[in-house]
């Protein structure tokens, strides 16, 4: 049972990362993510922010092997080594899905700011508790729609 719920947390880790890639990659096509370029004071540019004076640019390994250990750990402090404004964001949103889907608690979603995600979360944590609880009847009251069916096979 114990293996059961920790895989089963891996795969709405997984589900909600995912989610938040393609977030990232669609909002980038429109001409701007909130995750990927949220609105500065005197930065009007649509490219990632430049580092800070005497920070290194970082490479997409360095950042995802950052991103990793932050997840891992359940650390948003661990974000902060993240130059890049929009991946930092990220980073913090996927370590509070992540902790908030272990301790099936949604108010640790209220931490994050952007809606989409922080509805996501929230989706998150009701499937976590349909699963434990075999519920399926809980899955009715996520607010991605697209999710209700697969949550209701996945707490049968």
């Amino acid at each position: 049972m114990q293996d059961n719920k920790k895989v089963f947390i891996i795969v709405a880790v997984v589900l909600a990362v995912l989610l938040i890639a393609a977030v990232v990659i669609f909002g980038s096509k429109k001409g701007g993510s909130p995750l990927l370029n949220p609105p500065t004071g005197g930065n009007t540019s649509a490219g990632p922010e430049a580092p800070a004076s005497g920070a290194a640019a970082q490479t997409e390994d360095e950042i995802n092997a950052l991103m990793s250990k932050a997840i891992n750990g359940r650390n948003v402090q661990e974000c902060a080594a993240i130059v890049n404004q929009g991946s930092r964001q990220a980073c913090e949103n996927n370590v509070l899905i992540t902790k908030a889907s272990d301790a099936a608690d949604a108010t640790i979603c209220d931490q994050i700011t952007d809606d989409f995600v922080r509805s996501s979360c929230k989706d998150s944590v009701i499937l976590v508790k349909a699963r434990a609880a075999k519920n399926p009847a809980l899955c009715d009251s996520m607010k991605e729609t697209a999710r209700i069916a697969e949550c209701k096979q996945l707490a049968k």
